[in-house]
């Protein structure tokens, strides 16, 4: 079978499920960070992510697509957190 790669490795094609093909989980510039800090709790963010994941999760969607470069947010090891949980 085919496989993707995922923030969790690789994924087998078959377990996709219903996905949404083009969803930033974050947008957040470098330069929001330097000059109003105060705008960003990381804890608070990740921990609304989920809330907001999981909501997609109870709607039936079991994959999403996150085409977010860098320099607008792309962190993986926050992205991986959040995906840490889900079974999917």
């Amino acid at each position: 079978m085919a496989t993707i790669e995922t923030v969790k490795g690789p994924l087998d094609t078959s377990d996709l499920g219903p996905t949404l093909m083009h969803e930033h989980v974050f947008v957040l510039s470098p330069e929001i960070l330097q000059n109003h800090p105060e705008y960003w709790d990381e804890e608070e963010r990740v921990a609304d992510a989920v809330v907001k994941l999981r909501q997609l999760k109870d709607a039936g969607i079991d994959t999403i697509v996150d085409p977010t470069v860098l320099g607008f947010g792309r962190y993986l090891p926050r992205v991986q957190e959040i995906a840490a949980h889900f079974f999917f």
